[in-house]
Parts: structure tokens; sequence; C-alpha cells
């Protein structure tokens, strides 16, 4: 509900794109679940691009916004104005993770003032796009596979009946 509440005042809205570039932490998820929630997409960017290719998959989705980690605050700081060249860019917000110095952006004391309640509304609709999710490029540029809500909740089943049928 806080990464709701901040991408929405970030102006986040169904349909828009978010595109995030953090390594493996609780945020990664609760950022993702909170563009979801809004019904925004959420572009999962290779964390391992820099340069064009990180520029290029900026640029493709049209994010509104794009949420870094702290530890690659400066790669995607350096690809913005190549990712907003043929319009407006997208606006960056750090999120600085436990140990590492807290950027001059970090949302980190915002999302901690952000309410807990529940921000309702309706639910996604199934065939609408949860998130894109990058390969590696090494064909060329990276490419994005759409997966949908309906997609993500089908996986997410079978991966909890695997999990319970292996409990000992």
């Amino acid at each position: 509900n806080r990464w709701a509440r901040l991408l929405l005042a970030e102006g986040v809205v169904r349909g828009d794109v978010v595109a995030l570039v953090m390594d493996n932490r609780p945020d990664f998820a609760f950022a993702l679940l909170g563009a979801n929630k809004l019904k925004a997409v959420v572009a999962c960017v290779n964390t391992n691009l820099s340069g064009a290719p990180l520029a290029h998959a900026i640029r493709v989705t049209k994010a509104r916004v794009v949420v870094a980690g702290s530890e690659h605050a400066n790669a995607v700081e350096q690809v913005l104005d190549e990712a907003s060249r043929f319009g407006p860019g997208p606006k960056m917000l750090v999120h600085a993770d436990g140990d590492v110095a807290s950027s001059r952006d970090a949302v980190n004391g915002r999302l901690a003032g952000m309410p807990v309640s529940d921000l309702a509304g309706p639910p996604p609709l199934s065939t609408e796009p949860m998130t894109y999710i990058y390969t590696s490029g090494t064909t060329g540029l990276p490419k994005a596979a759409v997966v949908t809500n309906r997609r993500f909740l089908i996986a997410s089943y079978g991966f909890g009946k695997v999990a319970h049928a292996a409990k000992p």
C-alpha cells in the first residue's frame, strides 16, 4: 500500500509503466505489487544492463517513473536523457537498500510516511499486462516478454501446489 500511494503521488495511473531497476530485495516485490494495485505495468529491467541497452529498455516502455535501487541509480541517471529522446522522460525514484548510503533522491523517508491502510479499487483484469520481463539482449537489444495478471496468478497457484506437495 505504501508503494501504491507513493507511485500514485508521482502521477502513476492505470496502464502507465513503471520501470524497475533494482536488485532482489523485499522492496522489489513491494514496488511491483504496489504498481499492480494501481493497475500499472512494471517493466523489470535487467540490472546487468548499462549504456545504450539500458536506455533502450527504459525508452521502449515509455515509463512514467523509473524506480532504481541505489545500487543502480548512477547507471540509470546516465541514460535518462537518452531514454527520453523521443518525448518526455520518466522521473527517477531512488530506493536506498540497507547498508547502501542513502541517495540524494532516496524515497525511503517518503515511503515510511505513507499510510499502510488498504488502497482499495477494482482488481486488475486478467488480460491486462502485469509486468514486462526483459531478455538479456544477447542477440541485440533487450526484448520484453509480457506477463498478464492471469498468467502470474496461474504460475503462483502452480508454485504453491508444488511447494505444498513437497512439504515433508
